[in-house]
């Protein structure tokens, strides 16, 4: 594998990475410096509304061209928002690289915003909120964790946004969004596959080189909070089982810190090797699943326990599962299945390139891609920094709690 990249004098960035492979395949990326975090109440879920929408009509395509001249050469597609950027991706023969580039260069700055398609994919977008949201248990506790987690911080909502604010975006809130952020110097393109590295860089230079760089907005965020625990009850009638969440507040990416506490929700999840999973599950039976997830990210965020149970969740089941956390003390065995399973997970990146091209993308987006480029080479990790910082953060006043009943359990 090897990999080039060019700053064009517009601030866009591209990367082309060869995987030396011969699969006749590649993956192509734009991604935006641009999510969730940057949005304001009540205009919140406006960066997702827009990605909606860049599939929409320009001024060169019709409404719903793109996918169909993707599909025409067999090419897939899809897009997505999280906290903190936004990705556009599509998988395709090597060949067709350059076509697919013409069309992203086209959404960076040609969309229309016609009153029928903005109108149509609001109503969209607002039964996809009620359908993940509104209507669904997990995504009501998950939404409800993160409106408590964090009031005054980026993270007050998910990329859904809330219902209302959804409900009465306009059409020229969405294009004044599009105005600021989707600029060459907010982007990084990512081609990334069996390719010709030189013809890449060059196409896309062409392609995007007359594209208009804007100043940016930055967002002060105090990412300090105050130390006090925070527990949630939800009543559910629609819910066939009771759900717990316990979110644990984390540093952002720049902690060496969030990096290890990621790898502990993977550890964690490996039903043969994690005590809780083993004694909460298997042997006490207190609840009928736990999950672990834990993501990096621009700014603070959560170490989230996911725990599920058709019978009633006690007070002294939750406490339980606090106290697991809180003794989680990890041995060389540990060390060695988290260190082994996180190289098998880093030789699936490299050998696949719509992966690698989207992990690529995110921590260039939350500039980072030093991390990165350490996972690929020699990165493993240490036992005793493991044990230093576990307890740190599985603390009661650092805990904010969803606990979401079904109406009889009441």
């Amino acid at each position: 594998m090897k990999y080039k990249n060019l700053k064009l004098e517009n601030g866009l960035t591209i990367y082309a990475i060869d995987f030396e492979d011969s699969s006749n395949v590649a993956s192509v990326n734009v991604f935006y410096k641009v999510g969730s975090k940057d949005e304001y109440m009540p205009k919140s879920g406006i960066a997702h509304f827009l990605e909606h929408l860049s599939f929409k009509s320009t001024k060169k395509h019709k409404a719903g061209e793109f996918d169909a001249i993707l599909k025409s050469f067999g090419a897939s597609n899809n897009a997505c928002t999280s906290f903190d950027y936004t990705q556009y991706y599509a998988l395709s023969k090597s060949d067709k690289i350059e076509k697919i580039l013409s069309l992203y260069a086209d959404m960076m700055d040609l969309l229309e915003f016609k009153e029928e398609e903005f109108y149509s994919e609001r109503d969209v977008i607002c039964e996809e909120e009620r359908l993940r949201v509104k209507n669904d248990p997990f995504g009501k506790a998950y939404f409800t964790l993160y409106n408590n987690a964090f009031i005054n911080h980026p993270y007050h909502w998910t990329p859904i946004g809330f219902s209302d604010d959804i409900a009465n975006l306009s059409i020229e809130d969405v294009r004044q969004f599009y105005n600021t952020f989707y600029a060459p110097n907010n982007a990084y393109v990512v081609i990334c596959g069996d390719i010709d590295i030189d013809y890449c860089l060059k196409i896309t230079k062409e392609l995007f080189k007359d594209k208009k760089s804007k100043e940016i907005p930055t967002k002060n965020v105090d990412t300090s909070y105050s130390n006090y625990s925070k527990k949630i009850e939800l009543d559910y009638k629609e819910s066939n089982t009771n759900i717990l969440l316990q979110g644990y507040k984390l540093p952002s990416i720049n902690s060496k810190d969030v990096i290890y506490m990621s790898a502990l929700a993977t550890f964690l999840n490996m039903p043969k090797m994690s005590k809780i999973q083993n004694d909460l599950l298997d042997k006490k039976r207190i609840f009928s699943e736990i999950e672990f997830y834990s993501s990096l990210n621009k700014f603070d965020n959560l170490f989230i326990v996911i725990a599920c149970n058709q019978e009633a969740i006690k007070e002294k089941d939750t406490e339980l599962l606090y106290k697991y956390l809180k003794n989680i003390k990890l041995n060389k065995n540990d060390i060695l299945c988290i260190n082994n399973h996180f190289n098998l997970k880093i030789n699936e990146v490299k050998s696949n390139c719509s992966s690698f091209a989207k992990h690529f993308g995110m921590y260039l987006c939350l500039d980072r891609l030093d991390i990165f480029e350490e996972f690929l080479s020699s990165f493993c990790y240490d036992l005793a920094y493991f044990n230093d910082i576990i307890s740190k953060y599985f603390v009661d006043n650092n805990l904010t709690q969803v606990l979401l009943r079904r109406q009889d359990e009441k």
